[in-house]
């Protein structure tokens, strides 16, 4: 008998721990079901919001946002959304905050922090390096625009980037923004000579000063630094184009050309080293050899309007008017919105006496450029040269 009780107290205990631990198991279940409907919906509130936001409704955007929080599950998506709308810099730390691993809210954050004037806040994001890095990479981006205002916050950038790091190569960014969106030289070849005393192996610093040099007419100092680009890197064949570039401004046409042709081995397709061997053969009066220069670059881009185009105006410079013609024609089947090749066209046209066709092409540069004064006197000559030669005509008959 008190087997019997025993056995049934113990299956009693196995029931009850077997129907305490279903129970947990079932409140478990029903509350991971209540979290995940509760994401479901704040990611379709979610959704919706972005979607209302790309149709440009951000009072619905919002709305749908909002229902989003009140489903209280609070997403870093919820949060940037939240900043993208109303531009508050809280939302965008509190979805950082919440998805601190994610790289694009850290930038976006620490790009913020900047446009709001929050230089050194920026750091609580990045460390020093990484900062510098993002800074120099997005300054680069930005210093080269046309924008104005753009430009300047690109200049501050790369200032903060040198700033807080050592890299030679944000020196090397930012003289360069100086020298060739600023045209101060002066500044930027001492920034850039400063990245170059950093790392004095790196062929880059020397090509940019010594091209630094030739813009200012530093012509032996500039070849000086282009001789030592070389040497490190003899695979750049940039070197070997601005040392030809030198020796041809200095009358030493043959060493010119050989240098040309010392960065044809190196890259047979590279356009500018045939332009500037056509160039010298002109000078040379070697207008055959000229020719087949021409002839080569098109061979190279058989599909690019600038060859047709330069090749144009070097027959039209030598006084070969029809061949100009039909190269210029070319390049306009080819960019039929080419402004210079509808110019110089009109300029051949007029060689040939061909008045009226001059006079279609110049009406098409002017309507591209209407503000440009010696466009519209070229037009007017044009239209009353026009008028002459028909009254002229009905004179005579």
């Amino acid at each position: 008998m008190r087997n019997s009780l025993k056995k049934v107290y113990s299956l009693k205990k196995v029931f009850n721990f077997k129907s305490t631990t279903f129970i947990l198991v079932l409140l478990i279940l029903i509350l991971i079901f209540a979290f995940n409907l509760k994401l479901i919906k704040a990611c379709y509130y979610l959704n919706v919001s972005g979607l209302f936001a790309l149709k440009g409704n951000e009072k619905l955007s919002l709305e749908y946002l909002k229902l989003s929080f009140d489903s209280g599950v609070y997403s870093g998506g919820d949060y940037y959304q939240h900043y993208i709308l109303t531009n508050n810099l809280d939302s965008l730390r509190r979805a950082y905050e919440i998805s601190s691993s994610n790289f694009f809210y850290l930038t976006k954050l620490a790009s913020a922090s900047i446009e709001k004037g929050k230089w050194f806040d920026s750091q609580k994001y990045f460390s020093g390096i990484k900062l510098a890095r993002y800074l120099a990479k997005e300054g680069t981006s930005f210093v080269y625009s046309r924008d104005n205002d753009i430009s300047r916050k690109g200049l501050f950038y790369l200032s903060f980037a040198r700033k807080i790091s050592s890299d030679p190569r944000i020196s090397y960014e930012f003289g360069r923004a100086f020298c060739w969106r600023y045209n101060s030289f002066d500044k930027g070849s001492l920034l850039i000579s400063a990245a170059l005393s950093k790392d004095p192996k790196n062929p880059s610093y020397y090509r940019e000063i010594g091209s630094i040099n030739k813009r200012m007419g530093n012509y032996s100092k500039a070849l000086s630094y282009f001789v030592i680009a070389n040497r490190i890197d003899p695979n750049d064949y940039w070197n070997f184009i601005n040392i030809a570039e030198i020796l041809r401004d200095e009358g030493y046409f043959d060493e010119a050309l050989s240098f040309l042709g010392k960065a044809r081995e190196v890259n047979p397709k590279i356009e500018s080293a045939y332009y500037l061997a056509a160039g010298i053969y002109k000078k040379l009066d070697k207008l055959d050899n000229a020719y087949n220069e021409y002839q080569k670059i098109i061979e190279i881009a058989p599909l690019s309007y600038s060859p047709r185009y330069n090749f144009g105006v070097f027959l039209y410079s030598v006084g070969e008017y029809e061949k100009s013609l039909t190269q210029l024609t070319m390049a306009i089947i080819l960019k039929n919105d080419h402004l210079w090749s509808y110019y110089y066209r009109s300029l051949v046209y007029e060689k040939l006496s061909k008045l009226n066709e001059a006079l279609v092409d110049m009406e098409k540069v002017a309507s591209y450029d209407p503000e440009n004064d010696s466009f519209s006197r070229r037009l007017k000559d044009l239209e009353s040269k026009v008028n002459e030669t028909s009254n002229n005509k009905t004179e005579s008959h």
